[in-house]
């Protein structure tokens, strides 16, 4: 494509490609998947609905929004909303400086990566930060700079590569060639469970439970919560240290680092959960996924002639 990549340039291409390869596609394409790029999915002039469009009256095409791109969605808003003042914006600081120290550099032999507009390339610093922490206290200690992070920016440290880490593993596991929907949904919900299961995140909890819970000693995001001790514990159990440190700093920053922690937490929890692949034609959660084929045509290719007609005698009945 040497054109402008609009929806009208790409869907025309996309046209001519499958009329190409299969002369009536138009009855017998079963569904699209997008990385939800608005020239991809917008439902005016979109990639998607421009081929919906195309498809015959009595073909519903599945639309599908992928789960890996969603959850990059979701990781970039709590990098950039969630925890910037008080962590992202630090660590940026400290590497700035970082990169003038020489001596550090090459008595360390390594240099700290660069933070890049993505959240995987902030996940790899973070890991950088955890690994050399004992060199840079040290260098902290002597230099005395004004970028330093605070003593409990470390222990935020620790909670945010516990959670980016598990973030990278999802991430790659669901955007495989071969994952299938289900797959991506499934792990999804197995990095939720681990917040359940190593914070004590709660849920997902109906609105008449959620309205009980005491906002002064929880935090609450959608149909998730976590109470502040629950983070607490889980901070304290992150390194032998860490308890010290915030035994040691103010009442109120330590609420703070609870609060800010908790909310990473929850609201990841509830925009993991709100994920959904299959779309309708106003790009939201597809109402009824029921209505999507049980048996898909490569599954049915894999069949042999006596598993097929197996098949075919019990739904015969």
């Amino acid at each position: 494509m040497f054109d402008r990549h609009t929806g009208d340039i790409m869907s025309t291409m996309v046209n001519k490609f499958l009329t190409v390869l299969c002369l009536d596609w138009t009855i017998r394409l079963l569904g699209l998947t997008s990385d939800g790029a608005r020239n991809m999915i917008g439902w005016v002039a979109g990639v998607v609905t421009r081929l919906d469009v195309a498809m015959h009256n009595d073909c519903s095409l599945i639309r599908i929004w992928c789960g890996a791109h969603q959850l990059d969605l979701v990781m970039e808003d709590i990098m950039n909303n969630v925890i910037k003042e008080r962590f992202f914006l630090v660590m940026t600081g400290f590497i700035t400086h970082l990169t003038w120290q020489q001596n550090l550099i090459t008595e360390m032999q390594t240099t700290c990566p660069r933070v890049i507009n993505r959240w995987l390339s902030t996940e790899k610093v973070i890991n950088w930060f955890k690994i050399h922490r004992p060199q840079l206290l040290v260098h902290i200690e002597s230099k005395q700079p004004d970028s330093a992070p605070p003593r409990l920016w470390w222990v935020a440290l620790l909670s945010m590569h516990h959670f980016t880490t598990r973030a990278a593993v999802t991430f790659c596991s669901i955007q495989r060639l071969t994952t299938l929907v289900l797959q991506q949904r499934n792990a999804l919900d197995n990095f939720i469970a681990s917040f359940i299961d190593d914070v004590g995140v709660t849920g997902p909890l109906i609105a008449k439970l959620i309205a009980n819970i005491d906002p002064l000693t929880h935090v609450i995001s959608g149909h998730y919560v976590v109470a502040l001790s629950s983070v607490r514990k889980f901070l304290v159990g992150l390194a032998s240290w860490a308890d010290t440190l915030l035994n040691e700093a103010d009442e109120s920053d330590q609420n703070d680092l609870q609060n800010d922690i908790a909310l990473v937490y929850v609201i990841a929890s509830n925009r993991i959960h709100e994920i959904s692949a299959y779309q309708d034609r106003n790009n939201n959660a597809m109402a009824d996924p029921g209505s999507i084929p049980r048996v898909l045509p490569h599954e049915l290719i894999e069949l042999s002639a006596a598993d097929f007609i197996r098949k075919i005698r019990q739904h015969a009945f």
